[in-house]
């Protein structure tokens, strides 16, 4: 098989840019994924809708082998979508600890300091 008969193959995978994933659908996982694994899912994304079924293990060489083709445009579109998850995430997180705080009872202001006598 030739260079460009594999070159197209694997491009049938490039996930469609803008990226079609949000911010918020990475709030799904434990933590905020890193730029190439939020690609990584793009990629398999591109595979579920063309119905293509894929090893996990193959995901991830097709999607290294785009990520390393892809322009600084792109890899910067994905950095921004990790940054835009983190910052929700951090803001999910002190939302959840302001709730945890105030059912537990402990105080979230800071002790006052003592009047004048």
């Amino acid at each position: 098989m030739s260079l460009s008969k594999i070159e197209n193959q694997i491009n049938q995978f490039r996930p469609p840019f803008p990226p079609i994933i949000t911010a918020h659908e990475l709030l799904n996982y434990k933590s905020v994924p890193n730029h190439f694994i939020i690609y990584r899912i793009a990629v398999k994304m591109e595979c579920k809708s063309k119905n293509i079924t894929i090893e996990r293990k193959f995901v991830s060489n097709i999607a290294s082998i785009l990520w390393k083709s892809e322009p600084a445009s792109v890899k910067n579109t994905y950095k921004e979508i990790e940054n835009d998850a983190k910052i929700l995430y951090n803001m999910i997180q002190q939302e959840n600890d302001f709730v945890t705080s105030a059912i537990s009872g402990e105080s979230i202001f800071p002790p006052s300091p003592p009047l004048l006598s």
